[in-house]
């Protein structure tokens, strides 16, 4: 019996090191080399493409940034790195008024070195309102498009390099690996329901009754639903992948209710009633259907798995992290 015991503990080790290595270079690692790769071509394309082809670029960047972003779990392997997503996207996080600022860069005479001095300026969020608030994207915006590139990429290399050299603590320590990622989870899910969809819907005390799609993360650009369905997916890359043994395997064996089954189909839902919001209008009733699912997939995570896998959750605020 003893014997049996210690060779059930012993598969039980090698299937929960399999979904962390998974992860990590599945998700963690591929999704942040990929986001790289996509800035890398898209400075390169500021030297001569057509303006489509710079926006097509800019719908990949959203895409890639918005995976790595979903699951950002590189500061709690090194505190250092706690702030890095907000080097390179501003969402949520900025009081100031980015439009007006980033018109005055464009205006002004000083050389961009001067003129691009704070970190907000070279944010993705900044980078939407160069290429898209003229109906023509200038050699300065391209300059400026540039410069902001630069600082993403340094970023993301950073990024990198922490899931690259410092993952000892991710790939050793269970009760470590699965705070980190469902807390990653459950903060994604409720900035996705609250901040990126509820604020827009008015369906938040802030703006109740007030319904406005100019509230929407990427509304210049009508990238809002895009980057929603990047981070449902990277949920799905977490917990529900065909390819791979993900946590979503690994919870199942750990877990006495059908939690992880409940959890796959909701992500599943979501990304189904994603695709009938039409032309990004996230104050639709479309999008309102689609909130309820959200809201379902947050209360799903906090109140079922992070209850049943004995994790201590993160506090959200309203308004930051």
């Amino acid at each position: 019996m003893r014997t049996l015991f210690v060779g059930l503990l012993f598969v039980c080790s090698l299937f929960a090191q399999d979904a962390k290595q998974n992860i990590l270079n599945k998700v963690l690692i591929n999704d942040t080399q990929v986001t790289i790769d996509v800035t890398k071509k898209f400075i390169t394309d500021l030297d001569d493409k057509s303006e489509e082809v710079l926006k097509k670029d800019f719908q990949e960047l959203i895409y890639n940034w918005k995976k790595v972003e979903a699951v950002y779990v590189a500061g709690d392997l090194d505190s250092d790195y706690l702030d890095s997503p907000r080097y390179i996207d501003v969402y949520h996080n900025l009081k100031e008024n980015l439009h007006e600022q980033m018109q005055r860069v464009r205006e002004s005479n000083d050389s961009l070195a001067v003129s691009m001095f704070k970190n907000s300026f070279k944010t993705i969020n900044a980078l939407e309102y160069i290429l898209y608030s003229n109906e023509k994207i200038t050699t300065k915006d391209r300059a400026i498009s540039k410069m902001i590139l630069q600082n993403i990429q340094s970023h993301l290399e950073d990024i990198l390099e922490v899931y690259t050299t410092k993952n000892r603590q991710f790939l050793e320590d269970e009760t470590f690996t699965n705070a980190a990622v469902m807390n990653a989870l459950v903060g994604s899910a409720y900035k996705l329901k609250e901040w990126r969809v509820a604020d827009v819907l008015g369906a938040t005390l802030k703006y109740k009754d007030n319904p406005n799609n100019n509230r929407a993360e990427y509304y210049l650009s009508k990238n809002s639903v895009l980057a929603l369905k990047a981070i449902l997916k990277t949920h799905q890359a977490i917990l529900d992948a065909p390819e791979y043994f993900d946590f979503g395997d690994l919870y199942i064996k750990d877990l006495t209710h059908d939690e992880v089954q409940i959890t796959r189909q909701i992500i599943k839902d979501a990304l189904d009633a994603l695709e009938k919001i039409p032309n990004d209008d996230l104050t639709s009733k479309e999008a309102k259907e689609f909130y309820v699912i959200a809201n379902n997939l947050y209360n799903n995570y906090f109140m079922s798995l992070i209850q049943e896998l004995k994790i201590t959750s993160k506090i959200l605020d309203a308004d930051g992290d």
